[in-house]
């Protein structure tokens, strides 16, 4: 039983771990065009490259 329990916990903090490292881009919309991506601080400028939002 502490086993298994031990084995869950350890599977929480690695899937965790994952999601801090990835920037959790699992849950970040996709975009289509430039208008789909959030507003950027100046003097960035939003982009959409690959269906990804980017700051540049």
């Amino acid at each position: 039983m502490t086993t298994i329990l031990k084995f869950v916990y350890a599977m929480i903090l690695f899937i965790s771990l994952l999601l801090v490292v990835n920037g959790a881009e699992i849950f970040n919309q996709k975009c289509k065009s430039h208008k789909d991506c959030p507003y950027c601080t100046p003097p960035k400028i939003r982009q959409c490259v690959w269906f990804k939002c980017y700051c540049f």
